[in-house]
């Protein structure tokens, strides 16, 4: 008898045991989402609403008009066949066409745009929202192509983000974020603007063809410190501004290719560099670059230069 109840308490330790490691717990699910009905949901929002931390939603070729609010953790938002299939408009302009107020969300391969009113963008990061992957977008006329708010540790990956107002604007503490491989041009004012921003890694990145008046630049900070800038592509009427920060244009010389396809890393290349190469290494070697070329310049880069300019190289190292 004893041990016919040590079996049944044993069998019943074993099912409660097993209860609670799997109560409480569901799989990842990954809806979809077609605007002609055939999928799980024709918006994009109603899919979100339904979603839970660690879910996906697949978007499929079509064009949807919302604006969309993520907020839920871990959730990533991706189209099914990119960014030239799948095109996601403002329904009002008046606000984000994304607006992710939650951590660990990612996005990726959507066309994104007419969030034309002023301070809206394409996609917001909200106030503390961290730890975001943004890549293979395309992002056009918005006021802002991509803004963060006090938001941090996010990356910001192989996107176009052109024909907006501000291409990337980042303020209120936006700190230790990455922005890399991106392609950041035509927009009416800055290509990036960093305010009250540190920390932040901007690199490989192609600047052009923003703004065209000395009141804006390629690249615009301040009062942002200690940011890194380098191995960047500028050519634009103004290619950068540093009011008073105390930010690094360039990292020490170092083996590799960098984004004209010379032998090392160093700093950036800017289209109106006139300095020499003296050894023929690709980097500048006859004067720091201040933006334009004139010390302290109020339009240029007021604390710092870049040291280590990138240029063609006119034989091998």
């Amino acid at each position: 008898m004893r041990e016919k109840i040590w079996w049944i308490f044993i069998i019943c330790a074993t099912i409660s045991f097993l209860f609670l490691c799997f109560s409480g717990t569901s799989s990842a699910v990954t809806w979809y989402v077609a605007e002609n009905g055939s999928a799980n949901f024709t918006m994009i929002q109603d899919a979100i609403n339904i979603s839970s931390a660690g879910d996906t939603i697949i978007v499929t070729n079509g064009s949807y008009i919302e604006n969309v609010d993520v907020n839920v953790t871990n959730l990533t938002i991706r189209s099914e066949n990119g960014s030239q299939s799948t095109f996601i408009r403002a329904k009002s302009r008046s606000d984000h066409v994304f607006e992710v107020t939650a951590d660990y969300v990612n996005i990726s391969g959507f066309t994104i745009m007419n969030a034309t009113n002023r301070p809206n963008a394409g996609i917001y990061l909200g106030s503390d929202v961290d730890h975001c992957t943004i890549t293979d977008s395309n992002v056009s006329n918005n006021h802002i192509g991509i803004s963060l708010d006090a938001s941090c540790e996010n990356t910001i990956i192989n996107n176009t983000v052109r024909d907006n107002g501000y291409g990337f604007y980042l303020y209120r503490l936006s700190s230790n974020n990455t922005i890399t491989n991106n392609t950041v041009f035509s927009n009416d004012y800055d290509g990036i603007n960093l305010r009250f921003s540190c920390n932040n890694t901007i690199t490989n990145n192609n600047i052009t063809n923003n703004s065209a008046t000395n009141n804006y630049a390629g690249i615009h900070l301040h009062s942002s410190h200690d940011n890194w800038i380098y191995n960047n592509y500028f050519n634009n009427t103004n290619n950068a501004r540093d009011d008073d920060g105390d930010n690094t244009w360039n990292i020490i010389k170092t083996t590799g290719t960098n984004i004209i396809g010379g032998p090392y890393l160093g700093g950036n290349y800017w289209a109106d560099y006139t300095g020499e190469d003296w050894n023929g290494d690709g980097l500048g070697d006859t004067r720091p670059y201040y933006s334009p070329n004139v010390v302290y310049s109020s339009d240029g880069i007021a604390d710092g230069a870049d040291y280590l300019p990138l240029v063609p190289c006119t034989s091998p190292p």
